[in-house]
Parts: C-alpha cells; sequence; structure tokens
C-alpha cells in the first residue's frame, strides 16, 4: 500500500498533520519527502523508521503466510544470536538495537541495563502495535515519530557514563496528544557518533525499496533527506548484503560525515595450506620461543585452591580444621587437599591487518646487514645489490620478504600462541578503493576453529588497494562488540600511514586520514575496546605519535621481530 500522508493510522491518534502545521509543511514536496521534513535529525529518524516498517513487514508476511512460520522462526533466532550485545552500546544505540532485537523476537529487556530499561519498555509498548496484522504504513510513521521522541531525549554516551536519570518514568501526554514539534537529539559533552544499528540481510529488500523514496541531501537545504548513495559528494546507501555504512570524522569541521562510508564485507577465497605450513617450518624456533613464553603465561592462569575434596596435595589449613573437629567430636572436614584452577579468562582479539598496495613492498631483513660491503667498491655494491634482489643468501636464507608477508607471518605465529591459552580471536584484513569500496575480508571470525580452511585463506592475502583504516577500525569495532567478552583487544598491523584516493581535501592532505583514524581509535577505547598498533613503517613514528597519542604503539624497526613485539604485548594489555 502506498503512503499517503493524510491518510489516518488504524493504531494510532494521528500526529503528521498537527506536525506539518507547525513546521509550515502542509504542501511541500511529495508524501514521504513531507513526513521525513518533519524530523529535526534525518539520520535517527531513517534509522528508526526503517527499524519500525522492516518489523511491519516481516509482521504481515508471517501472518499471510503460514508454511514459512517455522523456518523464518529459525531464521530470526539466528540472525538474532549474532547482533551486537546492547550493554557493549551507546544508550542511543542500544536503545535502536534493542528494538531490532524485539523485532526478531528477543526480548531485549531481559539484558537492558537499568538507565534503559524504563524508555525500552514504553518504546516497546509502541512498537508491538505495528506487528499487527492490520497494521499500515502509516502505523509506521505514527510509530516512528513516537519512538523518534524516545530515542532523541537518550544522550548517545557509553552507559557507564550516563549521568542523566533514564531509568525514571516518563509523564505521558494525555490522549496521545502530539508535541508542537518533534526535538532535536539532547546533546552531551561525552557524546558519541550516533551509528545506526547494523541492517538485518534478508531484509535488503526492504530497505531498497524504502530508499527509493528518499531524495538527495542539499548542502544548502538542512531539511533535505539522506541520499541513498547517488550522489557522489553525500551520505551513502546500502547496495547489496553484507554491505555497512560508517561515519567518518572532519578534523577542520569538528563533526562526522553521516554514512560517509561503505564497508563491504567478505570471506577471503581459499588458496593452498603452504604458506602456512612453510612459515612453521621456517620459523620452528620462533613458534618454540613464542611457545615458551605463552607456557609461562598459562601458568599465571592458574591458581592454587585450598579446600578441595581431591587435588594435588594436601592442604595444611584444611588438615588442621579437620584436626580441630575430630578433637572437638564435630563432623571431620573432608576438603584437605589443594589443587591449581585455570582462572578465568574472558578475553576476545580481532587481529587487523593492512593489506593495502604498499604491502607488496620488499622490506630488507636484518641478515642482509652482514653482506653489505663495508668499502666504497663499486663491484663489491653491485654484487650487495643482486644478492638483495634475489632475496637470498647463499645459504639460502632470506634477505628480504614483502610487507604482507611478514604480516601474515606474525599473525600466523600470533594465531599459535592464541590457540595454546585458549582466548577467542578473529583474524581480518582490509584494503580499499573509495570512501565506496571499503573491503574488509574475514579471514577467520570468531565463532571459526583454526584448521586447513583458515590455513588456505591466509595463503590468498595479498596487496590490493588503499588504506582507509577509520572505517576498517570501525567495522572491526562493531565485529568485537558482538562477542561477549569482558576484555576486547584489537591489533592494527600495517606497513605505513592512512591513504585513500578521497581521504582529505586533495592528494596532498595527509592530516585528514590521520585524523579520522586516531579518531576511530578512540571509539574503540571509548567502547571499553583496547586497541593496539604496531607498524613496519621505519618512518612511523613521525604519524603514529599523532595518531595514538592516547593508545598504546610501536615502531617494529627490525621486522623479524614483529611477531616477538606482538607476544610480548599481549600479557601487558590483556592483564
Amino acid at each position: 500500500m502506498e503512503f499517503r500522508f493524510a491518510r489516518p493510522s488504524r493504531h494510532f491518534a494521528d500526529w503528521r498533520l498537527h506536525l506539518a502545521r507547525n513546521r509550515n509543511l502542509e504542501n511541500s514536496g511529495s508524501d514521504l519527502e513531507r513526513f521525513f521534513r518533519l524530523f529535526p535529525d534525518r539520520q535517527l529518524g531513517t534509522a528508526v523508521f526503517e527499524i519500525i516498517e522492516d518489523a511491519r513487514i516481516d509482521a504481515r508476511i508471517v501472518a499471510s503466510y503460514a508454511g514459512i512460520r517455522l523456518l523464518f522462526r529459525r531464521v530470526s533466532e539466528f540472525v538474532a544470536a549474532a547482533r551486537p550485545r546492547l550493554a557493549a552500546l551507546p544508550l542511543r544505540e542500544a536503545f535502536l538495537e534493542a528494538l531490532v532485537q524485539a523485532s526478531l523476537g528477543g526480548d531485549p529487556m531481559k539484558e537492558a541495563s537499568e538507565e534503559l530499561r524504563s524508555d525500552l519498555r514504553s518504546g516497546l509498548e509502541v512498537f508491538n502495535k505495528i506487528k499487527e496484522a492490520d497494521a499500515t504504513v502509516e502505523d509506521a510513521v505514527e510509530a516512528a515519530l513516537r519512538i523518534y521522541e524516545i530515542a532523541a531525549r537518550l544522550p548517545n554516551v557509553p552507559i557507564d557514563e550516563c549521568e542523566h536519570e533514564h531509568d525514571r518514568p516518563r509523564p505521558r501526554r494525555s490522549d496521545d496528544a502530539p508535541p508542537n514539534e518533534l526535538a532535536d537529539p539532547v546533546a552531551d559533552p561525552n557524546e558519541m557518533p550516533f551509528t545506526p544499528p547494523p541492517a538485518v540481510e534478508f531484509r535488503l529488500d526492504n530497505d531498497q525499496q524504502f530508499h527509493q523514496f528518499e531524495i538527495k541531501t542539499n548542502s544548502d537545504d538542512r531539511d533535505g533527506v539522506i541520499s541513498a548513495g547517488n550522489d557522489p559528494q553525500g551520505p551513502l546507501g546500502r547496495d547489496e548484503p553484507f554491505s555497512y555504512l560508517y561515519p567518518e570524522w572532519d578534523f577542520r569541521a569538528g563533526a562526522y560525515r553521516s554514512r560517509w562510508c561503505r564497508v563491504r564485507e567478505r570471506i577471503i577465497d581459499e588458496g593452498t595450506s603452504d604458506f602456512y605450513s612453510e612459515t612453521l617450518a621456517e620459523h620452528r624456533p620462533l613458534v618454540a620461543q613464542v611457545t615458551s613464553r605463552f607456557e609461562h603465561f598459562l601458568s599465571e592462569l592458574f591458581r592454587k585452591v585450598g579446600r578441595r575434596y581431591d587435588g594435588e596435595d594436601l592442604d595444611l589449613d584444611g588438615l588442621i580444621e579437620r584436626v580441630l573437629d575430630l578433637r572437638s567430636g564435630s563432623a571431620p572436614n573432608e576438603k584437605i587437599y589443594w589443587r591449581r584452577e585455570r582462572t578465568q579468562r574472558d578475553v576476545a582479539v580481532a587481529l587487523l591487518l593492512d593489506m593495502s598496495a604498499t604491502t607488496n613492498e620488499y622490506v630488507q631483513l636484518d641478515a642482509a646487514k652482514a653482506h653489505r660491503p663495508s668499502g666504497s667498491n663499486p663491484q663489491a655494491y653491485s654484487d650487495y645489490l643482486k644478492k638483495i634482489a634475489g632475496g637470498v643468501d647463499e645459504r639460502g636464507r632470506p634477505l628480504r620478504r614483502r610487507a604482507i608477508e611478514i604480516e601474515k607471518q606474525a599473525s600466523i605465529i600470533l594465531c599459535q600462541a592464541l590457540e595454546k591459552i585458549g582466548d577467542i580471536y578473529a583474524l581480518y584484513a582490509f584494503s580499499g578503493s573509495g570512501r565506496a569500496e571499503v573491503e574488509f575480508f574475514i579471514v577467520k571470525d570468531f565463532r571459526e576453529r583454526l584448521g586447513q580452511r583458515v590455513a588456505r585463506r591466509i595463503d590468498r592475502l595479498e596487496p590490493a588497494h588503499a588504506t582507509r583504516m577509520g572505517a576498517a577500525i570501525r567495522h572491526a569495532i562493531w565485529k568485537l562488540q558482538r562477542v561477549d567478552a569482558n576484555t576486547r583487544l584489537l591489533f592494527l598491523i600495517s606497513d605505513g600511514r592512512p591513504y585513500d584516493r578521497d581521504y582529505g581535501r586533495d592528494a596532498e592532505d595527509r592530516d585528514y586520514a590521520v585524523q579520522d583514524t586516531r579518531q576511530a581509535l578512540l571509539e574503540a577505547k571509548r567502547r571499553k575496546i583496547r586497541p593496539f598498533c604496531l607498524t613496519i613503517d621505519r618512518e612511523g613514528e613521525d604519524y603514529l605519535r599523532q595518531m595514538c597519542d592516547e593508545i598504546p604503539y610501536e615502531v617494529v624497526t627490525k621486522v623479524e621481530e614483529l611477531p616477538i613485539r606482538l607476544i610480548d604485548s599481549y600479557p601487558r594489555l590483556t592483564a
């Protein structure tokens, strides 16, 4: 049914005409355009309406086609299990994510924090009305206006930083009376950039149909609606499954560019497991060294626990208690042993590799220094260059290696170490060509086991395009937020500064990319994720000092030491 601005809804007292009169929008543009102009914050209003209309259409489909109900419920449960945890999100984002989970059949009230509970309860009362079998698009529109009002008064700050009393009941308007106008979202000095909830993949067709009605944003008209992605200078839209939209930080404007980058998530193709096996064979002493270090670390994960029914040896305290019990005539204590028990670890790690075109460049290994001539003999220096170009010395030992191979080898060795201590981890890589084509490759996701399939994927990691770090980091943050862990780490391994063809005012603008990456790393920190940056760029200190001023980082001048640097930093970051 096509939307009509003046058509009454079935389950709500209509707010649209009253709000339109107060904003002088009675005769402005199409019906849908007029509706979106009611929202002071278009991004928030659009996100709310998408969630509600998707849920209404799902409910209508399930009601009309009884044969798909069981399958639909199973798919929804599977999708819901992979959604972000509410506790990991800022308050406003958590509110909208809770509605998405409710649309998938979940009960978000069980997970909602005290700061969110009252507003979420009010939002669900409105939200559930659009699931009625006779609900129309006009009902979805009316529900969106009401839920926008709730979302706008929630600051987008981490829940543990929220100083507002959102858990108190809200006064209700008598007879659902409309406000004179919808409010701008509440401002907070600790505000985080608002990111709409990730789309539910099987609802993409609904999103595309909806976006056909959107109009482009005119930079001179603040009432323009977010573009669907046709404007090369404007916000982007989703155009295929597993594409995600993220903001980008413009440090000169002191504001985020909404929906500015499109990340395409893909599982990388498989090659052979030869590179994986050769790495373990070539670096057998290093693997043994790393294993030894982690075995020492492993011993720190166990603690001596007394008063057990059985164990490794007698517990002196428990034994004394038993003697005292026997002498006093009481029932003797049977817990007279001690044993070592594993300390509970709750750690998730995302390893993010830069696979930009520059990782195709060769880096000299430390072994090459021994072959450098000490004198100024031209022939000796020419022979030295030929030997370096050949890549190996007389014994077949490598003298140089591509940056991407160094990153791959380091990740393989770290994976072996993480398997040793049992922390859950994921391995990702990124590249891209412009803000609309940021590629995010899954080599190993958190749910996957390390095996031949992962080994074959590592083989296919090859240099690609540019380095739009900010968008890749933000997507890695989203992936980490879906993992239920108390400690979450993000390791970023790169060979140089962030760079992309439209990552700044012009090709000479290096500050924009560095500042956006810095902001993305700070966003991770605000979301209780611990980022750590390593680069094998010997000149990396210049920009890393600016990019990581509040984030730990290391410049690895001897590329052979990259795996060791990773391993050495791990216990410190997880402490």
